[in-house]
């Protein structure tokens, strides 16, 4: 125990009257002057040697030449107290009780960094912290959650003890109730939201009437998570407050030790994100959204950029990723379903900026990826649905065999909508009977009428640029457009029949690719 803990763990019984900490050192043994003669040669940090000055008086040749940790009771202060680093008075009626607490806190101290060595050692022999929590919670007959800012569960106790339907069904999906991360930001606001202690503080959550202790988990002076003991009754023993900071620590020295602020905080991003695409609850995006902090833009859309060929996550996280990143510096990415789902502002709906749509092309093709751009949308909730939009465009642009490495929802979103179709729908029912009649033309004549047609569509009916796509001299392309018209009785000129036509082709092309 350090020499400051223990200065404030006595202040809780006693009154410190003065102090002065120099060098805030661990304290292993106390020394009672008075009564033992001083060995000159113990005069080491670890020690703290304890004096009261209204009954004994020592000469300057009796005490440590320098002394690390001083304690003394009595109203004269020692003339030598300045040779120690640290040192306190301490107003207290009984000496003996005073040094027996001091003895008894040391031994609590020790025990407890015994536990924690114990508990470590635990975890480097492979067993892992819910294993750990599982042994507590059967001694103490309660239930034990590490969770992260967000309310993710990163950690439980197993069995799960509490009766609260919501908890049992939330603890199984891996996050915490969204009212009950409610109920912690509101108590970290009533108090110091400032705080950053491990020290445990027993709450009432009344709305799920449970008690519970919890311990903050500090990394690198900031606030990464909670460990939590939750049960129906309110008392708990008092060595489980002794358990909870371990926990705490534990977990920050462990699985945390090797990561630093802001990388424990894109951890944090990055888990709400997957759980977002996952498909939690409105409710519970809302709240792990609003717990974690994280800033969407106002107006924004979803990248998913996939390789053709898969080459494994480190592919991903050492290669794409920062690739993708250094284009949208801003953006908030992850790794998912063998892809990276980039969430980037987009203020204009329908362009990219034109530098970062040129690098993004150059890197598709370098690396041999696809990507897939959502429609723009606001609200972060629906980031799952507008992720499928993305991921969708990557695969259908394969399958229909699209120019190009980068494509938008908008252009492929006929397409989609008929591939959600059952699959036992005859697509063709739904084109316009012309198409069979050309088609069967021309098996019959050897002509490309079918072909002309459907080039003249998809130009936007622009003649000169369908003649120009078929290599056609425009009396040519006039000749096959009038044959058309007296074969299939068509009004190329109608906005009603160009529209037939447009979404039948549509159908056809998808056909075409998908299903043969």
């Amino acid at each position: 125990m350090q020499f400051e803990t223990l200065l404030n763990r006595l202040s809780e019984d006693f009154t410190v009257q003065q102090s002065k900490i120099g060098e805030d050192t661990d304290i292993f043994k106390v020394i009672d002057m008075s009564v033992s003669q001083v060995d000159k040669r113990e005069n080491v940090p670890n020690i703290l040697y304890f004096l009261d000055t209204d009954t004994y008086t020592l000469g300057v040749t009796e005490i440590p030449e320098i002394g690390q940790n001083l304690l003394w009771t009595g109203s004269r202060k020692p003339t030598f107290c300045e040779r120690f680093v640290n040192w306190a008075q301490i107003e207290a009626p009984d000496n003996g009780k005073l040094l027996s607490h001091v003895r008894d806190l040391l031994l609590d101290s020790y025990q407890t960094q015994t536990l924690y060595v114990s508990l470590l050692q635990t975890l480097l022999n492979g067993q892992n912290i819910s294993t750990v929590l599982s042994s507590i919670a059967e001694k103490a007959n309660s239930t034990l959650v590490v969770i992260d800012m967000s309310g993710k569960v990163m950690a439980s106790s197993i069995p799960f003890r509490l009766r609260n339907a919501l908890w049992q069904e939330s603890v199984e999906r891996g996050y915490c109730p969204p009212d009950f991360i409610e109920h912690i930001r509101d108590v970290r606001r009533s108090n110091n939201p400032h705080e950053l202690k491990q020290n445990p503080y027993l709450h009432l959550c009344e709305e799920a009437e449970l008690y519970y202790l919890f311990s903050r988990i500090i990394v690198d002076d900031a606030l990464f998570g909670y460990v939590f003991m939750i049960q129906e009754s309110e008392y708990f023993a008092p060595q489980y407050r002794e358990f909870l900071p371990l926990i705490s620590q534990i977990i920050a020295d462990t699985t945390l030790k090797n990561q630093d602020h802001l990388t424990i905080r894109s951890h944090l991003q990055q888990n709400i994100l997957m759980d977002i695409l996952d498909g939690v609850s409105k409710e519970q995006a809302i709240s792990r959204i609003h717990t974690g902090g994280i800033q969407f833009p106002e107006r924004m859309c979803v990248f998913v950029v996939r390789p053709l060929y898969y080459h494994g996550k480190s592919y991903l996280r050492s290669t794409l990723l920062p690739l993708l990143t250094r284009i949208f510096p801003t953006s908030l990415a992850v790794m998912y379903q063998k892809s990276v789902v980039l969430v980037i502002p987009q203020n204009d709906p329908l362009h990219l900026p034109e530098e970062a749509s040129r690098r993004l092309q150059e890197i598709c093709e370098t690396e041999r990826l696809a990507a897939g751009i959502s429609n723009p949308f606001s609200n972060p909730v629906k980031l799952r649905e507008y992720y499928t939009q993305a991921a969708k465009v990557c695969t259908l642009s394969r399958r229909m065999d699209l120019k190009g490495s980068v494509h938008v929802y908008k252009d492929i979103a006929f397409y989609d909508m008929i591939d959600n179709l059952p699959k036992e729908q005859h697509l063709n029912q739904y084109c316009h009977p012309a198409l069979a009649m050309l088609r069967e033309h021309d098996q019959k004549n050897g002509t490309k009428l079918y072909e002309t047609l459907k080039a003249y569509t998809l130009s936007g009916f622009n003649q000169n640029l369908a003649a120009e796509q078929l290599f056609l001299h425009r009396n040519t392309m006039n000749y096959r457009r009038q044959k058309i018209e007296e074969l299939t009785d068509l009004n190329l000129e109608n906005p009603d029949t160009r529209f037939l036509l447009q979404y039948s082709f549509l159908i056809d092309t998808y056909l075409e690719h998908v299903i043969s």
